[in-house]
């Protein structure tokens, strides 16, 4: 988001041209970070920022969304007012959710409510700090199940899960609407079913401005149409933006 392209200023460029005319909800399905030991940390920090002051509400973390500690994580996040939620980071000992399970969006008179759940690499040995585990997908979509809202006209799933688990966990449910996935292990265009579920895998690394758009006379992902914008050099940026993000880095004039 904030690398060689300068992804956040031109992001918001295409987005005052794009989004102008809707309420904006911006959804993210973690593995956010920058993990570049020369200022990766900082630039994490201003793109979970930057893209907040672009629309973004709701953050569904992953195990590597953990690199700089969950404590600087949902300092972070705090500090752009995001929410964080997820259904499967859960404490060592009593195996309970850390982050709320759903978080729900009311825009006009329409409900949406939005869970996660990260994908448990199953073999792969993650050094992970003490006080946080990960629940496996099974286990944590039996508890998506049982506190899903009771009102809310379209429920979503952000996730990182490969297409395959996907496919393996949702076929015989109908607890979602729509579902998105920031795994690179899709390999179906987008976007496609799985069971009652519509299924769509963003534009990875921030490359595109990539949006789903529901008029809110009718939330059904059926009738919703994307807009796909990649992010090129040529793209102006968003001068108040890029003015914004050199003070957030330290760059100096």
């Amino acid at each position: 988001m904030v690398g060689p392209r300068g992804g956040l200023e031109r992001r918001v460029t295409l987005a005052k041209q794009h989004f102008k005319n809707f309420p904006v909800v911006g959804l993210d399905c973690g593995q956010i970070l920058d993990l570049d030991p020369l200022g990766g940390e900082q630039r994490s920090r201003c793109t979970i920022i930057g893209l907040a002051k672009l629309g973004l509400r709701v953050i569904g973390p992953t195990a590597r969304d953990m690199f700089y500690g969950m404590k600087m994580f949902v300092r972070w996040a705090d500090e752009a007012k995001v929410k964080l939620i997820s259904a499967n980071i859960v404490s060592t000992d009593k195996e309970e959710p850390i982050f709320p399970i759903w978080d729900t969006i009311k825009i006009k008179d329409k409900v949406l409510a939005i869970t996660s759940m990260a994908e448990m690499r199953m073999g792969i040995k993650m050094d992970q700090p003490s006080g946080w585990k990960l629940l496996a997908p099974d286990s944590a979509l039996k508890n998506i199940i049982s506190t899903k809202p009771q009102i809310a006209d379209i429920c979503i799933l952000l996730t990182d899960i490969s297409e395959a688990d996907l496919r393996r966990l949702l076929k015989d449910q109908n607890c979602f609407d729509l579902v998105f996935t920031s795994s690179r292990q899709v390999f179906t265009g987008n976007p496609f079913n799985i069971g009652n579920a519509i299924v769509y895998h963003p534009e990875p690394d921030g490359r595109a401005l990539d949006a789903m758009v529901l008029p809110l006379s009718n939330l059904n992902p059926h009738s919703a149409r994307t807009i796909f914008e990649n992010i090129k050099i040529e793209t102006p940026s968003d001068s108040a933006t890029a003015r914004w993000l050199g003070e957030c880095l330290g760059r100096t004039p």
